[in-house]
């Protein structure tokens, strides 16, 4: 009956001795067990045997604790004390999890859902969100030691990582100004694509390179590119917030919008939104595939995130095919007509 490594009793005996040291009763520890009189009796027998000393002496009224069974269910229940004690702390401790992402998704997507992701994943989940800069290829040289649970990040990179990424939001564009930009170009805005000349721009720098920039864009238009000046930027949130000062016409991406849209500190500029094929996806690293809160993470992310998504100015959605989106980019096929779909 014995450990043969600790020399400890079975957890069934410590058990019995515990309740019946506790109740001063074989029969009361015998129903609060669920068990029989003998099998406590037989539990009690056995232990004396194996610890060579009585435990108990017989009374009129049932059982008492010898001075050497006093000690003994002191140490028991401080046994079970810590046994459980662990236990609860190992059910109730907190679980970290950090997500990495550029600086544009974590202000723009991950910042607006915050509070209600981690509402969600329940307050023994803590959350960090760490910033890296390029593409996730690059990351563990910009995040250093710490290496994250989930990246997010943009097709195809995060597909040619993990094929069981989780698609967190596709890009879908469109050209947005401040209200105040958009009445001053009004009636250039109003002509086609190709004639929006002296209109300026902001664009992303080539680094960007992962997603549609605006020679995409009107490309997609079949249009030439205007003339006019086009100031570059590294960060997308830098880029909105210039956007949203009046500074020059951006693209939009879906997803990365709402709080501009919803304030009204940006508009849509008419109806031509494009879905480029692209996407944010969520993977999780080989560290964050042990870490139990990563999948339901990446689950509810994707559901709060699809809450940002603005609806198009009108039904008139238009659809490239992912095919489409990178021949453009590698310059070898001009993209055809943007072909209409219904959302």
């Amino acid at each position: 009956m014995k450990n043969q490594r600790f020399g400890i009793p079975l957890t069934s005996t410590l058990l019995a001795f515990e309740a019946a040291a506790r109740n001063a009763s074989v029969s009361r520890a015998a129903a609060e067990l669920n068990t029989s009189q003998s099998a406590i009796s037989r539990h009690l027998r056995r232990l004396e045997d194996a610890l060579g000393m009585k435990l108990f002496a017989r009374t009129g009224r049932g059982i008492a604790l010898t001075d050497r069974g006093e000690a003994y269910f002191v140490a028991v229940q401080r046994y079970m004390k810590d046994l459980e004690t662990t236990a609860y702390s190992l059910r109730t401790q907190a679980t970290r999890l950090t997500l990495a992402c550029t600086s544009a998704i974590s202000t723009l997507v991950v910042l607006p859902v915050f509070s209600r992701l981690k509402r969600s994943l329940g307050e023994n989940v803590s959350i960090e969100v760490a910033v890296y800069d390029g593409s996730s290829l690059e990351m563990p040289h910009s995040l250093g030691p710490r290496m994250p649970d989930i990246v997010l990040d943009g097709a195809p990179t995060a597909k040619l990582l993990d094929e069981d990424a989780v698609k967190i939001l596709d890009e879908e564009i469109v050209p947005v100004a401040s209200p105040e930009f958009a009445e001053r170009f009004g009636s250039v805005l109003d002509e086609e694509p190709g004639g929006w000349s002296a209109v300026p721009r902001l664009e992303m720098s080539p680094r960007d390179r992962d997603w549609a920039s605006w020679n995409f864009w009107f490309e997609a238009q079949e249009s030439e590119v205007p003339d006019a000046p086009v100031d570059v930027f590294e960060d997308y949130a830098h880029l909105l917030r210039a956007a949203a000062e009046g500074e020059g016409l951006a693209i939009g991406r879906n997803g990365f919008l709402h709080d501009y849209v919803v304030d009204g500190r940006l508009l849509p500029i008419g109806d031509r939104w494009l879905r480029t094929g692209l996407a944010v996806y969520a993977f999780a690293t080989e560290g964050g595939k042990r870490n139990p809160a990563s999948e339901s993470c990446m689950r509810e992310l994707a559901k709060l995130v699809a809450e940002l998504r603005v609806p198009p100015p009108s039904a008139k959605v238009n659809r490239l095919t992912q095919t489409d989106v990178q021949l453009s980019a590698l310059g070898l096929e001009t993209v055809a007509a943007a072909r209409p779909t219904g959302t």
